[in-house]
């Protein structure tokens, strides 16, 4: 049906290959250029199969000018050892006769360290996955040209200390990741501006370790602000101070919000904002990595939680307080998970075979290893029943 519709030239044995030259998807393999390519009809993709070095002719990009719809020169694959690398000034400059151009993944490129102006001339942009670019450091002041532009994705993006003014023009904004809250600048976005999204329903946040001197950068809401999220993601690069706890997002309300997944959280217990009151429809509440000690939020809870999906990972402090009624506090839960929690640090054990098996079975049974020695993990499914749900806690 590929080779029929000519979604991909197709060899005989059904694998992608460029030889036919009759598709309108050109394919980067191993070795592949793009100098010889002469393609019949009009270019519409460029996709990159296991290009490392993906090059390109000095004149490709002027004859396919506002042809080409999808541009996929980042790796597919999740691992990073999958390297690739290219030249990013005349390259990326080149991008801008793409008028048409909808999608372009740079991700997990090397040696891109900012993203042109010129690149604003894609007008159509629809999709940018820069995510894992570590090179990455700048991006154009006028990133808020793409109006079209519905996911962006800047995550893993480690030398990127801040994120440009303009991204509370992008009004057809659904995904944004890696939005960067570090060192402030004077044309720096912060947190307030996307108040203004309408339409943004997932976003997920890098704070980084200058955070904690920078106040200023909270969300400062209006009168019954809002945020229409579905999913909200929080990544703290370092522990921080409690005045980040309490004002991060106070007075802000997430009437929307159906997951909330915090990673390397900073405090012991949960700040004011997070709460079943703010929160009315929360369904998966993950928690991984960090100092928290309790799920008691700073202020009472006035209702139960509607959390159906409850993940409480790496957490070294954590423990359920004895006075902790999980069914009345989750009543709705289906599915509890904690895993490698209150994580006791053992004495280290350096052993050869002199000392003798005997002294290491002796030193292994009463000290342990050098690793962690955590409580006993809990995976519980609503077919398990409250009460075994109960004697796990309190065992635990």
């Amino acid at each position: 049906m590929a080779r029929q519709a000519n979604f991909f030239d197709l060899d005989t044995t059904g694998k992608v290959t460029n030889g036919h030259q009759n598709s309108r998807r050109f394919v980067l393999d191993e070795r592949s250029s793009t100098n010889d390519y002469q393609p019949k009809g009009e270019l519409s993709a460029i996709i990159n199969m296991r290009e490392i070095y993906p090059s390109f002719s000095e004149n490709f990009f002027s004859k396919n000018d506002q042809k080409i719809k999808v541009l996929q020169l980042g790796r597919w694959q999740s691992s990073p050892r999958h390297h690739i690398e290219i030249e990013e000034g005349k390259f990326l400059d080149k991008l801008k006769t793409q008028k048409q151009l909808k999608y372009l993944s740079l991700r997990g490129v090397s040696r891109i360290t900012t993203l042109p102006s010129s690149i604003v001339g894609c007008q159509n942009l629809e999709i940018l996955d820069l995510r894992a670019c570590h090179n990455l450091e700048t991006l154009p002041f006028d990133i808020g040209s793409f109006k079209k532009l519905t996911h962006f994705d800047v995550s893993e993006c480690y030398l990127l200390e801040n994120l440009p003014n303009g991204l509370e023009k992008l009004s057809s904004i659904e995904v944004l990741k890696g939005f960067v809250v570090n060192h402030w600048r004077k044309n720096s976005c912060s947190l307030a501006s996307l108040l203004s999204l309408e339409k943004l329903i997932k976003l997920s946040i890098n704070i980084g370790i200058a955070y904690q001197a920078m106040p200023w950068f909270r969300v400062v809401p209006t009168r019954h602000s809002s945020f229409n999220l579905r999913i909200l993601v929080i990544i703290w690069q370092m522990r921080s101070t409690s005045e980040i706890r309490l004002n991060l997002f106070r007075d802000i309300s997430f009437p929307n919000l159906e997951k909330l997944d915090l990673r390397c959280f900073p405090d012991t217990m949960l700040p004011s904002w997070i709460s079943p009151e703010n929160m009315g429809n929360l369904k998966r509440l993950y928690m991984r990595g960090g100092m928290l000690k309790t799920l008691l939020p700073v202020s009472e809870n006035l209702n139960p939680w509607k959390v159906e999906i409850l993940r409480l990972n790496y957490l070294k402090n954590f423990r359920f307080q004895e006075s902790f009624d999980v069914q009345k506090e989750f009543p709705h839960l289906s599915y509890l998970e904690r895993i490698n929690c209150n994580g006791q640090r053992v004495e280290n054990i350096a052993w050869t075979v002199v000392d003798g098996w005997d002294i290491t079975r002796r030193i292994l049974s009463s000290e342990g290893s050098s690793r962690l020695n955590y409580d006993a993990n809990i995976k519980w499914r609503l077919d398990d029943g409250w009460e075994k749900l109960k004697r796990w806690i309190a065992q635990a």
